[in-house]
């Protein structure tokens, strides 16, 4: 037997397998098209042998829908064989696809992602689909594995038009209609080259020519069988455009890519102990694809344990990414730069001081960092600029909305993010971090009197959120010598730290300033904090009495008040618990 029969008996097993896995459990091709997010025409061609290799996503969807176990989905794959693209017993009509080819692209968490793509634009022609997310993310991967997905289920065209170098709407149509291989110059010639062919357009790269998104709704509408799937760093905000965001993967997912691309880069085998120092070497990478591909590039040279050693010492990664791919996405302070240059001025301004906030942050710090160098008139102003940034800067998914619980809301940059914009704009930052300041002690204030006064509890709830930037304003009054103010925001969040269960927080606080260096007023501020955060019994009244004494010396009646309660119900506690270990010494109190 010939050579060629090899491909199409392969082709014919997947088939054949594919037909009696839904026939063991009672589908119809209707009920397996449904599940799968497949149309029927695709089902039944892959059960009649009519598509030879369907792509290895088409593979999984159907795995999904089938809920294979391991050896019965393994057996699927390998039915496949290594047959590429041969057609059996009635070729399909042919195309003339300019999309790169997905097939060596394995995408690793987002079959829910590509699933809604397929059946946005699988079942409403006239669609457009724009794929938004921060640079990184893996946008135009999910756009080919997509595209080629939808290539299976409609008759027409894909055609792939990269919009990487294109800043004007005439440029971008050029782009398109040569991809089209379309002579016209206009949107109408284009709209009539495409009427009645059922194309596909994949653009990717719009985020720098939006203004060619009314074009697009323009074609739309003159050829309304076309179908559009576009990427972009933010939405191009026309008629017909459904946005479709591509979030970071999550843990397993991200373990998974970086696992994957570990074994591409020639590491040898984990061993134990390495499954460790990848879940936390994927941790700083906050689910971007693109990070935990430099990582893992970096963990094949030095090897995970090693890598993770060095990682809170390095600002950059010492490998770059793929050279098959741009400059731009090489490394995440390329990424970003290129993410920058599309920004307004003031986004380009708010954006280097919101990276130096650890954690996640709320609207008022925003305010508190925008005017960081303005006088106290100009506050107010640059405050209403800061929210127009904040806003082009999520837009542009440089900053996301935040996942902690509560009622405020609250933002932060992904850590491969804020890195990155780190070593582009290391300077000025001494005036954020003034800013940073100035913002905790007014914060401390606010909520440390709305708690001692009506124990308010949300009050508590955002000291303990905005912990690690109030700890970053204490930091600056400390280095720079501020000591008594230090000394107050320290006396103002150590009770509701002390709710929340972080005195460790309050403890390390306390260490960090001197007794002689304070004034009276921020001596017995220091001391009643130093009391709060204290576990040794003995030392703790004595403290708050101290404090307490230093307090009514000041006249500061409610220090005097706080200290005097908290010294008589520590010796309580402290009488009490001597009298139960001397009458009951074997029983714990």
């Amino acid at each position: 037997m010939n050579d060629s029969a090899g491909p199409a008996r392969k082709a014919i097993s997947f088939a054949a397998l594919l037909r009696d896995l839904r026939e063991a459990r009672s589908l119809t091709q209707q009920e397996l098209a449904a599940a799968a997010r497949l149309s029927v025409d695709a089902v039944s061609s892959l059960e009649r042998g009519r598509r030879a290799q369907p792509q290895p996503h088409t593979v999984r969807m159907l795995a999904r829908a089938l809920q294979l176990r391991e050896a019965d989905r393994m057996a699927l794959l390998s039915s496949l064989g290594r047959a590429g693209n041969v057609a059996l017993e009635m070729p399909s009509r042919k195309r003339t696809p300019r999309t790169p080819s997905p097939s060596s692209v394995e995408v690793v968490g987002r079959d829910d992602e590509v699933a809604e793509i397929v059946d946005v634009l699988g079942t409403a022609p006239g669609r457009l689909v724009t794929l938004t997310g921060p640079g990184g993310v893996g946008k135009t991967t999910v756009a080919l594995v997509a595209a080629d997905v939808l290539a299976a289920e409609r008759p027409g065209a894909v055609y792939f038009a990269d919009l990487t170098d294109t800043a004007e709407p005439d440029d971008a149509l050029a782009a398109v209609a040569h991809a089209a291989a379309c002579a016209a110059d206009t949107v109408t010639g284009l709209a009539e080259h495409l009427a009645g062919t059922s194309a596909l357009l994949v653009l990717d790269n719009l985020e720098r020519v939006t203004a060619f998104g009314p074009h697009l709704a323009e074609l739309l509408t003159a050829s309304p069988d076309t179908v559009i799937l576009a990427t972009s760093r933010v939405p191009l905000r026309v008629r017909r455009e459904r946005e479709i965001r591509i979030a970071p993967l999550g843990p397993s997912a991200a373990e998974q890519l970086f696992g994957e691309r570990l074994a591409a880069a020639g590491a040898p085998p984990m061993g134990r102990g390495d499954d460790s120092a990848v879940t936390q070497l994927c941790r700083p990478t906050d689910g971007l694809p693109l990070a935990i591909e430099l990582m893992a590039a970096a963990a094949a040279r030095l090897g995970p344990p090693a890598l993770l050693e060095r990682i809170d010492t390095l600002t950059e990664l010492p490998v770059a990414g793929p050279q098959d791919l741009p400059a731009r996405q090489r490394t995440m302070a390329a990424t970003v730069e290129w993410s920058c240059q599309m920004l307004s001025p003031a986004a380009q301004r708010l954006l280097p001081r919101l990276s130096v906030l650890p954690g996640s942050f709320s609207l008022d710090t925003v305010d508190a960092i925008a005017a960081a160098d303005a006088p106290d008139a100009a506050d107010a102003a640059d405050a209403v600029g800061a929210v127009g940034a904040l806003a082009e800067l999520i837009e542009h998914s440089l900053v996301a909305r935040a996942d902690d619980a509560g009622p405020v809301t609250r933002y932060r940059l992904l850590e491969p993010i804020r890195r990155a914009v780190e070593t582009l704009e290391p300077a000025g930052q001494e005036n954020v971090r003034r800013g940073v300041a100035r913002w905790a002690l007014r914060a401390g204030r606010e909520h440390g009197a709305r708690i001692r006064g009506r124990g308010d509890m949300a009050a508590v709830e955002r000291v303990e959120t905005d912990r690690h930037v109030l700890r970053l304003g204490f930091d600056h009054l400390v280095e720079t010598g501020q000591y008594n103010a230090a000394a107050e925001l320290l006396w103002w969040v150590w009770l509701p730290l002390w709710m929340t269960g972080h005195t460790h927080e309050t403890l390390a606080w306390t260490n960090r300033l001197h007794e002689d260096d304070l004034s009276e007023h921020g001596r017995a501020r220091w001391l009643m904090a130093r009391a709060g955060s204290n576990r040794v019994a003995a030392d703790l009244f004595t403290t708050a009495e101290r404090a307490m004494r230093l307090a009514e010396r000041i006249d500061d009646t409610s220090l005097a008040a706080e200290a005097a309660i908290f010294a008589s119900r520590q010796r309580c506690a402290w009488r009490t618990s001597t009298v139960h270990r001397l009458c009951w010494p074997g029983q714990r109190f």
